[in-house]
Order: C-alpha cells, then sequence, then structure tokens
C-alpha cells in the first residue's frame, strides 16, 4: 500500500493519480484519512510504484508544494 500525505490540493492531486498509469502502474484509492491517501499499487514493485508517483506529482505541482509519498505494510 502506497500512503500519500498531502495537505493542499488534495481533490486536484486525487483526480490526477486515478488517470496515471505510470509503466504499468495504476494506483486505486483504498482509504482516506483527513491528508492521508492510502493507494494500492497493481504492481508487486510498491517502491518502484511510489518513487513513479512522487515524480509525476512533483511534475504536476512542481517542487514547492510539500507532500510526501511512502510504501506502508
Amino acid at each position: 500500500m502506497i500512503l500519500l500525505n498531502m495537505p493542499l490540493k488534495r481533490n486536484e492531486v486525487k483526480a490526477f493519480i486515478e488517470t496515471l498509469d505510470l509503466e504499468g502502474h495504476r494506483y486505486t484509492l483504498k482509504k482516506e484519512e483527513g491528508m492521508r491517501f492510502y493507494y494500492e499499487d497493481n504492481q508487486e514493485d510498491e517502491e518502484s510504484g511510489a518513487k513513479l508517483l512522487k515524480k509525476a506529482i512533483k511534475g504536476l505541482l512542481g517542487p514547492a508544494y510539500y507532500f510526501a509519498v511512502e510504501v506502508v505494510k
């Protein structure tokens, strides 16, 4: 499971992630708790999926917005 912590622009990023297909990685929102979004990756390599997701979000928002992406069990 991939955890995205994001205090700002949550709806914009959530809609963006739903459209992503990054090297075969697709993300499904499983749970939302405040600024925490838990995504399931359709691939086994969640570390790679988390890195690709972080890069895609940074490309959308730029480096000035705070957010964190990590793999949780």
